[in-house]
């Protein structure tokens, strides 16, 4: 090729060889046209044909059978290991409810053990230091005289729906809509995928819609 000739630039070594889409399930196999060719598809002298139409294989109903057996024995078998694994919970924080816990934590459960609005959990671990002392994790008891009344018939289902759920889960909730915190901040706050809180909102909103059993 001359050097002033349009396309002098460019290097070529042969015809260019159509590409082919791989077999799918379900779908046949097909091979495009070439790039600027007009003719009909599969005529005598073009570079490209239509490779026969291979229908896609109908499952039996044996195999349709096998494919749902295999769906709900693999349910089964997730709620029975939720259950457990939910029993087997229970039995280590029977185990350890006896027990006092780390120094700060059994400094504190003698402390206030006269005290019924105010309780630590079992296995607890979290403690930090304070200018006046240290600073242990519990709960503290709202009694229904401090609760509004507009508030005391939206709480109660709404605390007993949500503690059906993971406390990540209503963590992330809280986060976007009592905090005002983007998902994407969340994401990044708690180190996790956009996704993963994305789903934890809906899975909240869900079980705030149902109704309850």
């Amino acid at each position: 090729m001359l050097p002033d000739a349009p396309g002098a630039n460019s290097i070529h070594f042969g015809p260019k060889r159509p590409r082919c889409t791989p077999l799918r399930f379900g779908h046949p196999p097909y091979t495009p046209r070439a790039k600027g060719e007009r003719g009909e598809a599969g005529a005598l002298g073009s570079e490209t044909d239509i490779r026969p139409m291979i229908p896609a294989p109908i499952p039996s109903r044996s195999q349709f059978m096998a494919f749902e057996f295999i769906q709900i024995w693999s349910r089964s078998r997730r709620r029975a290991r939720a259950q457990a694994d939910a029993l087997f919970r229970s039995q280590i924080l029977k185990a350890a409810a006896d027990q006092p816990g780390p120094p700060a934590i059994a400094l504190a459960r003698s402390r206030y053990a006269d005290r019924a609005d105010v309780a630590i959990d079992p296995l607890e671990t979290q403690c930090r230091l304070h200018t006046d002392g240290i600073e242990v994790r519990a709960w503290v008891l709202v009694p229904h005289g401090d609760v509004p009344p507009r508030l005391a018939g939206i709480l109660a289902p709404s605390i007993a729906k949500l503690s059906q759920l993971s406390p990540r889960v209503r963590q992330i909730f809280f986060l976007r809509t009592a905090y005002g915190i983007p998902m994407r901040d969340i994401a990044v706050l708690l180190d996790i995928p956009r996704r993963s809180v994305r789903r934890a909102i809906l899975t909240v909103i869900a079980a705030l819609d149902s109704k309850p059993k």
